[in-house]
């Protein structure tokens, strides 16, 4: 599993515009990507801290093909978006996952 993270900062006066847009151009843009398992937009609960959008790939070529696909150019139109005060992207690989019936505690 390939997944990708980008911190959006917003200012607090755009935060709203920006969560609706945010939502709308995922279900826009993102149902049918080949490989995406999982989008997600996180919401910050604390001062100081961006949103953070994940997706979830099953690999890493299939993240490199959403970025030279139509969804990918349709979900970052420019002009347009509402304006954020930074983003930082960074990549991850899954090293350890427990889902399910691994939670378990043990003798269950």
């Amino acid at each position: 599993m390939f997944i990708v993270a980008n911190e959006l900062v917003v200012d607090e006066m755009n935060q709203a515009q920006f969560e609706s847009a945010f939502a709308q151009s995922m279900r826009a843009t993102l149902p049918g990507v080949p490989g995406l398992l999982r989008a997600s937009l996180l919401a910050p609960r604390e001062t100081g801290h961006g949103y953070v959008s994940t997706l979830e790939f099953e690999s890493e070529d299939a993240y490199r093909a959403y970025l030279e696909s139509s969804a990918f150019r349709a979900a970052h139109p420019w002009p347009g978006r509402v304006p954020l005060v930074s983003s930082s992207l960074s990549t991850y690989s899954v090293h350890t996952d427990l889902t399910g019936g691994d939670l378990a505690a043990p003798g269950e």
